[in-house]
């Protein structure tokens, strides 16, 4: 539920499903609602990808989301 004051948020979420497997399911907004006024902020990913950058760039003060921002 959308709060009625302020700005929403939005929280990408990961599960750990398909990390092994030979075809992953690829992790992208939903094609039909982005527009050119409303385009992807974030590229499509996999959760493995994601864990394996996660994992890659240790523990600092930077999201890992950063890093799949467009």
């Amino acid at each position: 539920m959308a709060n009625k004051v302020g700005p929403r948020i939005s929280v990408a979420s990961f599960f750990l499903t398909d990390l092994m497997t030979q075809n992953p399911k690829v992790l992208e907004p939903i094609k039909e609602l982005l527009s050119e006024d409303n385009p992807a902020k974030y590229r499509s990913t996999t959760g493995k990808e994601f864990l394996d950058y996660f994992y890659k760039k240790g523990l600092d003060a930077t999201p890992a989301l950063t890093y799949f921002k467009i």
